[in-house]
């Protein structure tokens, strides 16, 4: 059984909503995906989320061959990553989202490919106007 003490914490704390979009990501389509990610960050808002999660490669997808992962694939400093940045700007939740990732040697087996968690809060990412 809780204290009072702990009670009134946790009501000073409040509680915070977090969301999780389980949309499909399109292997190789960028722009799809995109569309699809500022849609879940709209939702977040109109639930009041705070947070919004996406699945661990929904930037890029989740490429079959070493071909696409590579195509696919971007860096943290990237003109993809400045989009996500532009996006997640427009919108009051923290985002975390993933991609593949840019790195020297990509493995041909599909399961040891790098993914990136990237977290964009809207105000501290926002790019500069």
């Amino acid at each position: 059984m809780r204290t009072m003490s702990e009670m009134r914490q946790a009501e000073r704390l409040g509680r915070m909503k977090i969301a999780h979009c389980q949309f499909e990501a399109w292997a190789g389509d960028l722009e799809h995906n995109l569309a699809r990610f500022e849609e879940g960050l709209k939702r977040g808002d109109e639930t009041g989320a705070k947070v919004v999660t996406f699945p661990e490669c929904f930037l890029t997808g989740y490429p079959d061959t070493e071909e696409m992962a590579r195509k696919g694939a971007f860096a943290v400093e990237s003109p993809q990553m400045r989009r996500v940045l532009e996006i997640t700007a427009r919108h009051a939740a923290v985002a975390i989202v993933g991609s593949t990732s840019c790195v020297e040697a990509i493995s041909t087996t599909p399961s040891s490919w790098p993914t990136t968690a990237r977290t964009s809060a809207p105000t501290a990412n926002a790019p500069p106007t």
